[in-house]
Protein backbone atom coordinates (compact mmCIF):
# COMPACT_ATOMS: atom_id res chain seq x y z
CA UNK A 1 0.00 0.00 0.00
CA UNK A 2 1.45 3.31 -1.23
CA UNK A 3 0.40 6.81 -1.45
CA UNK A 4 0.54 10.17 -0.07
CA UNK A 5 -0.24 11.19 3.45
CA UNK A 6 -3.26 12.93 2.46
CA UNK A 7 -4.80 9.24 0.95
CA UNK A 8 -4.19 7.77 4.17
CA UNK A 9 -5.76 10.49 6.10
CA UNK A 10 -9.36 10.30 3.88
CA UNK A 11 -8.91 6.43 4.46
CA UNK A 12 -9.10 6.88 7.82
CA UNK A 13 -11.60 9.29 8.01
CA UNK A 14 -13.48 7.34 5.63
CA UNK A 15 -13.06 4.00 7.89
CA UNK A 16 -13.66 6.41 10.65
CA UNK A 17 -10.59 4.64 12.31
CA UNK A 18 -9.28 6.64 16.02
CA UNK A 19 -5.84 7.76 16.32
CA UNK A 20 -4.23 4.64 16.78
CA UNK A 21 -5.99 2.89 14.09
CA UNK A 22 -5.10 6.46 12.00
CA UNK A 23 -1.08 5.77 13.08
CA UNK A 24 -1.00 2.01 12.36
CA UNK A 25 -2.16 2.66 8.98
CA UNK A 26 0.65 5.17 8.49
CA UNK A 27 3.22 2.79 10.02
CA UNK A 28 2.17 -0.09 7.65
CA UNK A 29 2.20 2.12 4.81
CA UNK A 30 5.54 3.19 5.48
CA UNK A 31 7.02 0.16 6.01
CA UNK A 32 5.27 -1.31 2.38
CA UNK A 33 7.35 1.87 0.76
CA UNK A 34 10.77 0.95 2.28
CA UNK A 35 12.90 -1.21 -0.06
CA UNK A 36 13.53 -4.45 2.15
CA UNK A 37 16.93 -6.52 1.70
CA UNK A 38 17.12 -10.11 0.62
CA UNK A 39 19.69 -12.07 2.63
CA UNK A 40 22.77 -13.29 0.64
CA UNK A 41 22.75 -17.23 -0.09
CA UNK A 42 24.83 -19.14 2.45
CA UNK A 43 27.80 -20.48 0.63
CA UNK A 44 28.43 -23.74 1.84
CA UNK A 45 32.04 -25.06 1.61
CA UNK A 46 33.00 -29.01 1.46
CA UNK A 47 36.94 -29.70 2.50
CA UNK A 48 38.96 -30.75 -0.49
CA UNK A 49 39.88 -34.08 0.95
CA UNK A 50 36.15 -34.97 1.15
CA UNK A 51 35.36 -33.64 -2.28
CA UNK A 52 37.70 -36.23 -3.64
CA UNK A 53 36.17 -38.85 -1.91
CA UNK A 54 33.10 -38.35 -3.32
CA UNK A 55 34.03 -37.62 -6.38
CA UNK A 56 35.23 -41.30 -6.21
CA UNK A 57 32.17 -42.81 -5.32
CA UNK A 58 29.45 -44.03 -7.41
CA UNK A 59 25.91 -42.38 -5.68
CA UNK A 60 22.32 -42.94 -6.42
CA UNK A 61 20.10 -40.19 -5.98
CA UNK A 62 16.42 -40.69 -5.11
CA UNK A 63 13.40 -37.58 -4.48
CA UNK A 64 11.85 -37.71 -1.63
CA UNK A 65 8.06 -37.74 -2.58
CA UNK A 66 5.82 -34.80 -1.11
CA UNK A 67 8.95 -32.47 0.02
CA UNK A 68 10.19 -30.37 -2.10
CA UNK A 69 14.33 -29.96 -2.75
CA UNK A 70 14.57 -32.84 -1.17
CA UNK A 71 16.91 -35.64 -1.99
CA UNK A 72 18.10 -38.79 -0.40
CA UNK A 73 21.91 -39.65 -1.77
CA UNK A 74 23.25 -43.16 -1.45
CA UNK A 75 27.04 -43.54 -2.38
CA UNK A 76 28.58 -46.67 -3.04
CA UNK A 77 31.92 -47.79 -4.24
CA UNK A 78 33.35 -50.65 -6.29
CA UNK A 79 34.09 -53.86 -4.13
CA UNK A 80 37.70 -53.79 -3.01
CA UNK A 81 38.54 -50.33 -4.07
CA UNK A 82 40.08 -47.77 -2.21
CA UNK A 83 36.98 -45.50 -2.21
CA UNK A 84 35.49 -48.54 -0.22
CA UNK A 85 38.16 -48.71 2.31
CA UNK A 86 37.30 -44.90 2.71
CA UNK A 87 33.38 -45.20 3.29
CA UNK A 88 34.16 -48.40 5.69
CA UNK A 89 36.67 -46.36 7.59
CA UNK A 90 34.01 -43.71 7.54
CA UNK A 91 31.10 -45.73 8.51
CA UNK A 92 33.44 -46.96 11.40
CA UNK A 93 34.24 -43.94 12.92
CA UNK A 94 30.35 -42.67 13.17
CA UNK A 95 29.51 -46.24 14.43
CA UNK A 96 31.76 -45.65 17.38
CA UNK A 97 30.43 -42.64 18.67
CA UNK A 98 28.95 -43.22 22.23
CA UNK A 99 25.52 -44.41 21.64
CA UNK A 100 23.98 -42.11 23.91
CA UNK A 101 25.07 -39.36 22.10
CA UNK A 102 23.10 -40.73 19.10
CA UNK A 103 20.12 -41.95 20.55
CA UNK A 104 19.55 -39.41 23.73
CA UNK A 105 15.72 -41.68 24.22
CA UNK A 106 17.46 -44.62 25.04
CA UNK A 107 19.48 -43.20 28.08
CA UNK A 108 18.66 -44.66 31.80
Amino acid sequence: MTGTRQVFAALARALMLDGDATAHLQTLARAETVPRRRPRPRVERVRPGLLRMMEALAAEVLTVNGVEGQQLVVYHTEPGSRSERALNLLAAMIAEEPAKARHPEHQH
